[in-house]
């Protein structure tokens, strides 16, 4: 039976819905171009006619509707769907200001209507320049009711602004003013902290991975910050799929399938591009546990000089899934530690990854119950060698309650710092 899911945000959660091959999840309502401050205000009392709009698609004059109707909430309190899917990226647009409500104006063909210029005094705002304290109320307007409402199965898609991209060339280049006013990583900042703030207050399903990623021409050729590569839908269709079919545990989600990650250390772009992708977007190993915490401790240089070596090694847990690393799979690991003793790709740390993950090996040779006891001790006494018990306990039994708090408690402080 497939999941019902309705989607209040942008081609950032839609996108992401677009990946479901198997017809598993069935989208309901898709608001767009209606931020979750303004849907929450009174409505303003005007109906543009279709034909004074440029863009008469039925989806794009049913934005401006609800965008001035603010149909939005309400359609979602009569909603059958089981989970909401958001995102932040409306945010990044003004509003223009209507007597004493606001409105989206994503649709800028809006602005020029006849009869919405006779109302509107040409005054608009952006929620994330001016002080929070003027719109946070709103927010929390917005996730209390819809918290209960779904029963707190929201999924938070958290956005990444980048103004950089891979041209048709394979050149990384800024990205033409002309796109920015879709979202720019100045934002950034504000968009984080809201998101913090909603992830500490009413702890939803979150899906954190638009920040490794770029627009990419080869992909799409309508290039935004936010029109990321392929393998962001893929990536985050993954999670998603996991969230609405299991309602998991855990409620943070982060990680890249291997086989992404390989990708993404071998993009067809020069060392000079790569580097400043690699500056620009976080690094992309928070991946596969097994592998990351060893390569998190490489510095800059070593990961460029030795990418492609890299993502073999990530390649060769690509059939690995996501969400589950069952103990039958400790041969695999057992078969990895004697395998990269024999790579040939060139590389500068053969002998020192061969005894590094050979002592990870041992730690998926004891029971969860064993290792959680020994994480627990390390962790108690101070011995920074807890980090790599804990990915491996978290490989092991993601959706132990124990487990799933100590990683989020860790996702959070690396965050903060």
């Amino acid at each position: 039976m497939s999941v019902l899911v309705d989607v209040h945000g942008s081609c950032v959660s839609r996108n992401i819905i677009n990946q479901d091959m198997s017809k598993e999840v069935t989208v309901g309502h898709n608001f767009s171009r209606n931020n979750i401050i303004s849907c929450m205000m009174p409505p303003v009392d005007l109906h543009i006619p279709r034909e004074e709009l440029h863009y008469r698609s039925e989806y794009a004059y049913r934005c401006v509707e609800y965008a001035l109707s603010k149909e939005t909430i309400p359609r979602l309190f009569d909603s059958e769907a089981e989970f909401l899917l958001i995102d932040f990226f409306d945010l990044c647009q003004h509003v223009a200001v209507v007597n004493y409500t606001t409105c989206q104006t994503y649709d800028y063909t809006m602005l020029e209507a006849p009869s919405f210029k006779t109302l509107w005094s040409g005054q608009q705002l952006h929620f994330l320049e001016i002080p929070t304290c003027l719109w946070y109320g709103y927010v929390d307007l917005y996730w209390s009711n819809m918290a209960e409402k779904f029963n707190n199965n929201i999924v938070l898609s958290r956005l990444n602004c980048c103004g950089q991209y891979i041209t048709k060339n394979n050149i990384v280049e800024a990205l033409p003013e002309r796109v920015l006013y879709f979202g720019n990583d100045k934002y950034n900042t504000a968009l984080a902290e809201l998101e913090r703030y909603i992830i500490s207050k009413y702890n939803p399903y979150v899906i954190d991975v638009s920040k490794y990623f770029i627009a990419d021409e080869n992909y799409s050729s309508d290039v935004t910050p936010v029109h990321y590569e392929k393998n962001y839908e893929v990536s985050a269709w993954n999670l998603l799929r996991h969230i609405l079919l299991n309602h998991p545990v855990q409620r943070y989600f982060d990680y890249l399938p291997p086989k992404v990650t390989a990708d993404l250390l071998v993009r067809v772009v020069s060392d000079g591009d790569y580097l400043k992708i690699w500056q620009k977007r976080e690094r992309p190993f928070v991946s596969f546990a097994f592998l990351d915490d060893y390569f998190l401790t490489l510095s800059e240089g070593d990961i460029l000089n030795n990418r492609l070596w890299i993502a073999s090694l990530y390649r060769f847990f690509e059939a690995v899934e996501l969400d589950t690393f069952p103990i039958k799979q400790i041969a695999l690991i057992r078969e990895f530690a004697i395998w990269i003793g024999k790579h040939k790709t060139k590389n500068d740390f053969q002998k020192e990854t061969v005894i590094f993950f050979q002592e990870k090996a041992r730690y998926f040779e004891q029971s969860p119950d064993m290792l959680l006891a020994e994480f627990i001790r390390a962790f108690e006494a101070g011995d920074s060698n807890w980090i790599h018990i804990l990915s491996c306990l978290y490989i092991m039994i993601p959706d132990d309650p124990q487990v799933a708090m100590y990683r989020s408690h860790y996702i959070l402080a690396l965050e903060k710092d």
